[in-house]
């Protein structure tokens, strides 16, 4: 079977526009890096308004302890973050922020936040944060 050159043009671009449609649906699934941070920040507001569902939504995997630990959390203020690595499917947040349960003492944590970008929305993979 011969093709005529308008025929190969029209399978030229037919393949063409379904690779753009493959690259398309593959780069808007990163997250935005710019907004890592404030993903993070927007967690500890959850926490503050001890919103179980919205804190339980931005995580990958919820710890089992999650819920019981929103609902006894009093507040949080967070002196710093910062980007530590990011490539639009991954991201690594410093965090250095002060928590307060109900009935307890202030505690001070810091470390890093794992985020991985899940159809372009940010989730919480991991957090190694450490006591001060």
């Amino acid at each position: 079977m011969t093709m005529t050159l308008s025929q190969t043009w029209r399978v030229y671009l037919l393949v063409l526009f379904s690779g753009l449609f493959v690259l398309l649906p593959q780069y808007a699934l990163s997250a935005n890096c710019d907004t890592a941070k404030s993903f993070v920040r927007s967690y500890y507001d959850d926490l503050e308004k001890n919103d179980v569902g919205a804190a339980r939504a931005k995580w990958l995997n919820p710890p089992r302890s999650l819920a019981r630990s929103v609902r006894n959390f009093e507040g949080a203020k967070i002196h710093s973050t910062s980007l530590n690595s990011c490539s639009g499917r991954k991201a690594s947040v410093y965090i250095d922020v002060t928590v307060k349960a109900y009935g307890e003492s202030p505690e001070n944590w810091e470390g890093s936040i794992y985020l991985k970008s899940i159809r372009g929305i940010w989730k919480i993979s991991s957090m190694r944060l450490h006591e001060n």
